[in-house]
């Protein structure tokens, strides 16, 4: 083999390595879907599905990390006075409807 040859399958193996371990990540998350779910939704609203199941259930906003804490798991639910907004408007700010 000519040197050329052994530069060029060195780079070639160096190449495939780097591509293997740079993608195993996304291989992780994509054999994991339901973790990558858990995720999303943990990140949007702060809570993991099963916090949101329980919260459900009970009708009261419960996260099992307050247990860690010592704090109680569920707490009732306070939810403020309904406000319906003007959608038909093309003003930002529109003024809330009571």
């Amino acid at each position: 083999m000519t040197n050329s040859r052994i530069a060029a399958s060195q780079l070639c193996l160096g190449l495939a390595l780097l591509m293997a371990t740079l993608l195993s990540g996304c291989g992780v998350i994509a054999s994991y879907p339901l973790t990558s779910a858990s995720l999303g939704v943990w990140g949007t609203t702060g809570k993991t599905p099963t916090d949101h199941l329980i919260s459900e259930a009970n009708g009261q906003d419960c996260e099992l990390i307050r247990g860690l804490i010592k704090q109680p798991l569920c707490t009732p639910t306070q939810l403020g006075p309904v406000q319906i907004v003007d959608k038909t408007t093309t003003r930002l700010n529109a003024p809330v409807v009571e």
